[in-house]
């Protein structure tokens, strides 16, 4: 293969690296569809992209499947959604906990979890990096923590986190800041995941890697 060949497919393909960093740079989080909500056996069911997702265990309280809910419309959430889906869990009074697990049918990659109305504290079992939120809504290490009060709608802490990593499953467990009675603490979240690269892009840099590693094999092969 000529020298300018080469030249030609390295460039090639150090221009789909950088255009596949400015897609992961500039994406914007494309988020579940919930299609089901069953507060009687505390599962629900969503579609993010084309990944089945289920949320299970706890007490699951209330749900939103025909994208009419606004709660996730403030400048506390990134990005902000007009017009969505939500699932609402209840942080157990501090006497107990709950516990939820989300799974996913193939692994999600760097999911982001908007959380509405928070007066509990959430652990996801994994660091979470703060993407946004409220001065209340405090993230540490695993957990994320919000505050008891009663302003403008949406009341008590919120904001955004990310979970870094592939993830097949992430197990929550809840637990409301004070004792709210025989209620709870009622949280509103929604999943997303940055959109992944388009297939022809991937293809493209697949094969550009592909011919890279064969001349450089050829070119460590002894003559004969």
């Amino acid at each position: 293969m000529g020298a300018s060949m080469r030249a030609w497919i390295i460039g090639v393909v150090l221009g789909l690296s950088r255009l596949l960093v400015v897609q992961q740079a500039h994406a914007t989080p494309e988020f579940t569809d919930w299609t089901s909500v069953n507060t009687g056996t505390n599962v629900a069911e969503g579609i993010l992209g084309s990944v089945v997702v289920t949320i299970s265990g706890g007490d699951i309280f209330y749900g939103v499947t025909d994208g009419s809910f606004t709660g996730f419309n403030f400048g506390y959430f990134a990005p902000p959604l007009n017009l969505t889906d939500t699932v609402e869990i209840i942080g157990a009074n501090p006497s107990g906990t709950y516990t939820y697990t989300v799974s996913f049918a193939s692994p999600i990659t760097n999911p982001v979890f908007h959380i509405r109305s928070l007066a509990s504290t959430l652990d996801f079992g994994t660091p979470l990096t703060q993407v946004s939120g409220q001065f209340d809504f405090l993230v540490a290490g695993d957990t994320v923590t919000g505050a008891l009060h009663d302003f403008v709608d949406p009341q008590d802490a919120n904001g955004t986190v990310q979970l870094v990593g592939s993830f097949s499953s992430i197990v929550i467990t809840a637990q409301a800041i004070q004792d709210f009675g025989g209620v709870g603490d009622g949280v509103d979240i929604q999943i997303g995941v940055t959109a992944v690269p388009e297939q022809g892009t991937l293809a493209l840099f697949g094969t550009g890697l592909v011919v890279l590693t064969a001349m450089r094999r050829r070119k460590r092969t002894p003559p004969v």
